[in-house]
Formats: C-alpha cells, sequence, structure tokens
C-alpha cells in the first residue's frame, strides 16, 4: 500500500525536476521549480564539472580526486573572503540597501503581497509569512546572508497537522546540496548539515554527482522539502549553489587591500 502521509507525498513534489498539471482539455502547465529550463542538469553545470569534457573527475582518478577537493575546498574560502569583504563600509553599505530596497512596503503596508483566487489559501499564507515567519522583521536579513554569500539556507520544521510552525537559519559554511546522488531518482535534491563544516569529512572530499562515495562522513541528512535554500542563480558555473552579488568586486577589492597593504609597507620602510 502506497505512502499518502504528508511528508512522503511532500518528498516526492520535490523529488521532481518539474511539476505538470493539466490545466484542462489538452493543455498543461509546468512549473520549472528547480530551473532546469534556464539552468539544465545540476549535476553537468557544477562548477566541478565544467571541464568534464576534458579531464575525468572520476573519483577513482587522480585528477578527479584532486580537483574535487580544490572546488569543495574553494567554498569556504570564497566565504570567508566575502566576510572580510563585510568589513568594508561601502560594500556593507550596499548589502544594506539591497536588504532595504527588497523589503520596502508597498501602499497597504505590507512587505510581501499575496494573491490568490483562493481565499483559503491566501488566508493560510499570510498566517505563514506574517505570524509564522514573521517575514517584516526576518526577511531583511535573510536577503542580506543571500546577497552575501549567493546561499541562504532555512530549515523548516514542519508538523503533519499544523504545518510549517518554526524555521530555524543555518550557516552556509555546514550545509552542502546534495543532487544526482540517486541513480534511481537523478532529480532527488538532499542537504547535508555537518557540525564541523562541509568539508569536515574523513578525507575532506565531497561527492561527484552521480557518485555515491564517502557517504560516512557523519551530520545530519535532510529531505528537500525540509530545508528552503534561497539561492541568487546569476551564473550556472556556480550550481547548484548560488553566485554572491558582491562577488564581481571581490577581484578588485583584493587589488585595492593589496595597494593599500603595499603603499603602508613602502611608507614604513621610509620612516
Amino acid at each position: 500500500m502506497a505512502n499518502t502521509s504528508i511528508f512522503s507525498r511532500l518528498q516526492r513534489l520535490f523529488s521532481t525536476d518539474v511539476v505538470i498539471r493539466n490545466v484542462g482539455g489538452n493543455q498543461i502547465k509546468t512549473i520549472d521549480s528547480g530551473h532546469i529550463q534556464s539552468s539544465g542538469e545540476y549535476e553537468t553545470n557544477a562548477l566541478v564539472d565544467r571541464f568534464n569534457r576534458v579531464y575525468s573527475t572520476a573519483p577513482s582518478s587522480l585528477y578527479g580526486a584532486q580537483f574535487n577537493l580544490n572546488y569543495n575546498y574553494l567554498r569556504p574560502q570564497l566565504y570567508s573572503e566575502y566576510d572580510i569583504m563585510d568589513q568594508d563600509a561601502i560594500i556593507a553599505s550596499a548589502l544594506d540597501i539591497l536588504a532595504d530596497e527588497s523589503t520596502l512596503k508597498n501602499d497597504m503596508g505590507e512587505v510581501l503581497q499575496i494573491r490568490s483566487s483562493n481565499e483559503d489559501i491566501q488566508k493560510i499564507l499570510y498566517n505563514l509569512f506574517y505570524d509564522v515567519l514573521n517575514i517584516e522583521f526576518n526577511a531583511w536579513m535573510w536577503i542580506r546572508q543571500m546577497c552575501k554569500y549567493g546561499d541562504f539556507f532555512l530549515k523548516m520544521e514542519i508538523s503533519e497537522k499544523f504545518g510549517v510552525y518554526n524555521v530555524i537559519p543555518y550557516t552556509a559554511y555546514h550545509i552542502e546540496r546534495m543532487e544526482g546522488q540517486n541513480p534511481e531518482n537523478p532529480s532527488e535534491v538532499k542537504f547535508r548539515w555537518n557540525p564541523d563544516g562541509f568539508a569536515g569529512g574523513s578525507y575532506g572530499y565531497y561527492n561527484v554527482p552521480n557518485q555515491n562515495v564517502n557517504d560516512d562522513r557523519g551530520g545530519i541528512v535532510f529531505d528537500n522539502y525540509e530545508m528552503a535554500h534561497f539561492r541568487f542563480v546569476a551564473d550556472v558555473n556556480y550550481l547548484p549553489y548560488g553566485r554572491a552579488y558582491i562577488e564581481p568586486a571581490r577581484k578588485l577589492f583584493k587589488q585595492y587591500t593589496l595597494m593599500e597593504d603595499q603603499k603602508l609597507n613602502q611608507d614604513t620602510m621610509m620612516i
């Protein structure tokens, strides 16, 4: 007998790349919840797979293991540089302005306006966003974090009777998004939370897409419906993660920092 519980239904719903519904007659409506149409399959667009047609990234090959390791060390390095950039007054103000402009209230005094032809659905969504998620207060911080790192993870606590009753923000340093791990369902998406960081496994390796190796790294694995992943999808080379809004300024920021350090060293030597 098929499992018809709310959690199993959510798992099946969020384990597909697109949602197709019949809207009447021979017409269908496709909901591209995973942005497959604009980005393609995630496992073939990730930064780790950029040179897959030139070199093999299989974990059994020397290049594959080394490149996989370098890629996974790249994420915490980028996040650390974003934290340093956030200490700059201009960049910090830019992130504040982005969050401010994204949370402006409309003429009805609402940060988020919800429209639905079904009045019951509209009431439920208003209760979720304003009474449970407290969107008027929390949206500012969530948007700023997403623009800063390119990713923001929100753990949703769900009850079968009441639905989403609480959310917990997780730092991007500790979350790994796993795609293409299930050969029987390549569209399945899961999230691994590791208190030691996403590179804190036995060898520090990530899983190459469509490979199920080093799966004993510990941590907690969440289904797709349990974790809301907000990401700034501006470059498919960063998939399955987002690209930080301040990423284009990272190189210039490092150049300016080096110039300041060099000037300071010269002044010190002259003294």
